[in-house]
């Protein structure tokens, strides 16, 4: 997994989140539905996992932008729901 890097106020964020949430911003919105999605995306689909970068740069979104309501509550559900999910594959006993 290789994840771009950009320092700001000396800690290092994931540069691809910040560049889809910057985006998104830009255009006059907050971080909308669609933009949590893309966001998502990325975590699942691309990294295949939700490392301490990652983290600490939704940690970072979240202060800095507004999130619309509705895609603050699909975020948060769909990394508990990942979360739960990734966290049963890790409980399954093997099989003899």
């Amino acid at each position: 997994m290789l994840i771009w890097r950009k320092k700001i106020n000396g800690k290092i964020y994931d540069k691809t989140i910040l560049d889809i949430a910057e985006k998104s911003v830009a255009k006059g919105s907050g971080i909308n539905l669609n933009t949590a999605k893309k966001i998502f995306e990325l975590l699942y689909y691309t990294y295949g996992d939700y490392p301490d970068i990652s983290k600490d740069t939704v940690k970072y979104l979240r202060h800095k932008y507004k999130w619309d309501t509705i895609a603050d509550k699909w975020f948060r559900e769909e990394i508990r729901r990942w979360a739960a999910e990734k966290s049963m594959k890790k409980k399954k006993p093997s099989k003899k």
